[in-house]
């Protein structure tokens, strides 16, 4: 069934529109429906204007700011993906550490003496994660699995 429109916008992006099936039931057809949420929904500024099914949007939507498309297929634009997966490590990364320094204090503050030394250390091994090569790993991968493979080992991943 049709029932998702998408469309390129200005930075190049993939928009997906969703339509409630409450808002279509209101028309006499699927197409009148369609047509009306694309005329309220659609910017005017948008480019390659499609209505797809469901099943032909990823289901994967790790990357989806870097998704592209061209004429309802969808691709992944790399080096969007690459900074995107970028930046969810460095704020997992700092989450971690900071999550690591209050374990540490309360540690303290109780005479955990053994188990704040632990954390510490922990977040001074997260501090000294080389970032070098990890650029270099995530840089030179071909596809979105191959990059979603690259992760510190010591940083929690978010699900």
């Amino acid at each position: 069934m049709v029932d998702r429109i998408i469309y390129t916008r200005l930075d190049g992006g993939v928009s997906v529109v969703v339509p409630t099936q409450e808002f279509l039931a209101r028309f006499g057809t699927l197409a009148e429906g369609m047509a009306a949420v694309q005329s309220r929904s659609v910017p005017p500024a948008a480019t390659d204007i499609r209505t797809i099914g469901s099943g032909d949007v990823p289901v994967d939507r790790s990357f989806r700011n870097a998704w592209r498309q061209s004429g309802g297929t969808f691709s992944t634009d790399m080096p969007a993906a690459r900074k995107i997966h970028i930046r969810h490590i460095a704020v997992a990364q700092s989450a971690e550490i900071a999550r690591l320094k209050v374990e540490e204090r309360k540690e303290r503050l109780e005479g955990n003496t053994t188990q704040a030394d632990a954390h510490a250390a922990t977040a001074v091994a997260l501090e000294a994660l080389d970032l070098n090569a990890l650029a270099t790993q995530i840089g030179n991968t071909p596809n979105p699995t191959a990059l979603k493979a690259i992760w510190p080992a010591d940083v929690p991943r978010d699900k």
